[in-house]
């Protein structure tokens, strides 16, 4: 499918997230493999290009409500990216504006740790588990 760039929503370690729209004006969350210049240096392109597929491969299998799903994944494309739902925030950004999450803490917590559950049953481990990376 063709998807339309809209904006960027933000970068981490060695990916970019794009918004992007398909034909009918629905938006989706592009994740573009795009490592930052230092990590590069440190780590080397194959490397991280290597766990960046393994991650949208991993991220594919498991099949939860709390864990974002892969709609499509471009493994072979050069970068390679795959698409996900947009989110409507991160928690992080839900704390900075609600510190106690309108009293929800433990329904969230909870929510988090049923998703990581199901990784683990897998086999899996969430590497970079933190609030930026908490999507709703």
């Amino acid at each position: 499918m063709n998807y339309k760039e809209v904006s960027e929503k933000g970068n981490g370690g060695f990916a970019r997230v794009l918004i992007v729209e398909d034909e009918n004006g629905e938006q989706f969350a592009k994740k573009v493999y795009s490592p930052m210049e230092h990590i590069l240096a440190a780590v080397g392109d194959e490397h991280l290009k290597r766990r960046f597929k393994r991650e949208i491969k991993y991220q594919s299998r498991v099949k939860h409500r709390n864990v974002v799903p892969v709609l499509e994944s471009y493994l072979d494309d050069e970068p390679p990216y795959f698409i996900m739902p947009l989110a409507e925030c991160t928690l992080q950004e839900e704390l900075r504006s609600d510190p106690s999450l309108s009293g929800n803490y433990k329904e969230v917590l909870f929510d988090v740790l049923a998703g990581l559950e199901c990784m683990h049953e897998l086999g899996y481990v969430h590497r970079d588990l933190k609030p930026a990376n908490i999507l709703k």
